[in-house]
C-alpha cells in the first residue's frame, strides 16, 4: 500500500500544480498579472519526518515520502508594454519593475500596489481601476480631476489639465522594501506586509497611452500545463495499479 500513498501525494500535488498554472494562462489577458511559480518539494517518509525511523538505514522509508506543492512564488518580471492611446492607459517604466501605483482596499485608510495602469475617470472625476478602487496620490487621497476634460500624465507621474490650469497631482507610486513581502490580494493586487518606500526619480518613469500587460507567457504556460497534467494521469494510473495488484494478491489469499 506504500506504492499507493506515494502514488495519491503524486497526485494531489500534481493537481494543484495544474491549479495554479490554469489560472496563469486564465489572467494572460489580465493587465499588470504576475505569474505564479507552483514549486513541488520532495519530502522524507512520514515515519521519518516524525522521528521514528533514522533516514540512511536502507529502509523502505528511505523511498521517500513522495513530492508536494510546498509553496507558490510570484514571478515579478515586467509584462510587455502596448500602445494604447488612451490617456487614461499608464505603465510603469522603471529600472526592475519593482514600482507600483497604490490604490485605495477593501478596508479604510488600506493600500493595495498594482502594475495594472489601465485606469479610467467616472462621473465625479475620480481616477479609477477597473475594479473602481481608487488610484492614490502622493497626500494618500484619491486623484480627483475635471471629468469634462482630458488629463495629461507627465513622465514623472504628475496628473495635470492644462484647460482647467492650477498645479498637478503626483501619483503616488511605491516600492517595497522587499518583493518577498508582497501578497497577492487579487489577480493584479498586492498587499505589503513590510514596508514600502516613495520610488526615486529614476524609478518614476511614467508612460502615458500605453499600458502593461500580463508576465504570462501562454505557449510556456500550456506546456508546462501539458506536462503536469500527464504526471498526474501517470500517478492516477500508478493508484489503479496498485489497486489492482492488492485486489489480485486479496483474492489469492482467500482461495482455496
Amino acid at each position: 500500500m506504500y506504492g499507493m500513498y506515494l502514488s495519491a501525494a503524486g497526485a494531489q500535488s500534481f493537481s494543484h500544480y495544474v491549479d495554479v498554472i490554469s489560472n496563469n494562462i486564465a489572467n494572460a489577458n489580465t493587465a499588470g498579472f504576475r505569474r505564479e511559480l507552483p514549486v513541488l518539494q520532495a519530502r522524507h517518509a512520514e515515519a521519518i519526518e516524525r522521528g521514528d525511523v533514522p533516514a540512511g538505514m536502507g529502509l523502505r522509508e528511505d523511498i521517500g515520502g513522495g513530492v508536494y506543492l510546498s509553496e507558490t512564488r510570484t514571478d515579478f518580471t515586467p509584462g510587455s508594454f502596448e500602445q494604447t492611446g488612451s490617456p487614461t492607459d499608464l505603465a510603469i517604466a522603471d529600472r526592475e519593475g519593482k514600482t507600483f501605483f497604490v490604490v485605495e482596499g477593501d478596508q479604510a485608510g488600506e493600500q493595495l500596489l498594482t502594475r495594472a495602469g489601465n485606469f479610467y475617470v467616472d462621473g465625479t472625476g475620480t481616477l479609477r481601476t477597473q475594479d473602481d478602487r481608487a488610484v492614490l496620490s502622493v497626500g494618500g487621497t484619491a486623484v480627483r480631476v475635471d471629468p469634462r476634460f482630458p488629463i495629461h500624465v507627465a513622465s514623472d507621474g504628475v496628473v495635470s489639465q492644462p484647460e482647467v490650469g492650477g498645479g498637478g497631482v503626483p501619483l503616488l507610486l511605491l516600492q517595497p522594501r522587499d518583493l518577498l513581502d508582497l501578497e497577492r490580494a487579487g489577480n493584479n493586487l498586492f498587499r505589503n506586509s513590510g514596508q514600502t518606500i516613495p520610488a526615486g526619480p529614476a524609478d518614476r518613469q511614467v508612460r502615458q497611452g500605453v499600458v502593461e500587460h500580463s508576465s504570462t507567457q501562454p505557449v510556456y504556460e500550456m506546456t508546462e500545463l501539458i506536462k503536469a497534467s500527464r504526471a498526474y494521469e501517470a500517478n492516477i494510473r500508478m493508484m489503479q495499479h496498485h489497486d489492482e495488484t492488492a485486489n489480485s494478491l486479496i483474492s489469492r489469499l482467500l482461495t482455496p
